[in-house]
């Protein structure tokens, strides 16, 4: 349980830090 908790975290860490990075070359594209 600790495992998936941790796991999910670091998902949501991720996810944070690539959402801002995906975004921009898609607004360089327009």
């Amino acid at each position: 349980e600790e495992i998936e908790k941790m796991n999910h975290g670091l998902v949501a860490r991720v996810k944070r830090v690539l959402m801002p990075i995906g975004t921009y070359p898609s607004m360089k594209k327009k």
